[in-house]
């Protein structure tokens, strides 16, 4: 949420173009790419988590925990960062619009129209982006 709103609120600045190449980066990057990119630096440099296997629950709930956090995070860099464009998009699309362009006229700061009115606004499209993906 919060990188979206940076990047609405300084649009085309250097912190922009900064998360947007992050973006860019994680929706460029195919799943099985990341995941073995993963498996390389965290299994086999590291040697924090399993390379492949399972662990049957008497070696406890922990075991397996640590086998399913490399999977879940390159599942997630791509979802993540389809999120991110989105939220910055809808975030300009919100702040440009005409109600929100005379809310610091009301006597509200920038921080006011961006986290309570604008924001609500703008999570919309990305909630329901959200809910569609997680039902795939």
């Amino acid at each position: 949420m919060r990188r979206g709103v940076i990047s609405a609120r300084y649009h085309n600045s250097a912190t922009d173009q900064a998360f947007m190449a992050l973006a860019l980066v994680g929706i460029s990057v195919p799943n099985f790419l990341a995941g073995l990119l993963l498996i390389l630096c965290f299994s086999v440099w590291l040697g924090w988590f399993p390379v492949a296997g399972y662990s049957p629950l008497e070696y406890g709930l922990a075991q397996d925990a640590r086998s399913l956090v490399l999977p879940a995070f390159a599942l997630g860099v791509v979802q993540s960062a389809l999120n991110r464009a989105d939220r910055a998009s809808s975030m300009l699309d919100v702040l440009s619009g005409a109600v929100h362009l005379g809310r610091p006229g009301q006597g509200l700061g920038e921080r006011a129209v961006i986290y309570k009115h604008a924001l609500k606004n703008a999570m919309i499209p990305t909630v329901t982006i959200s809910a569609s993906a997680s039902r795939c």
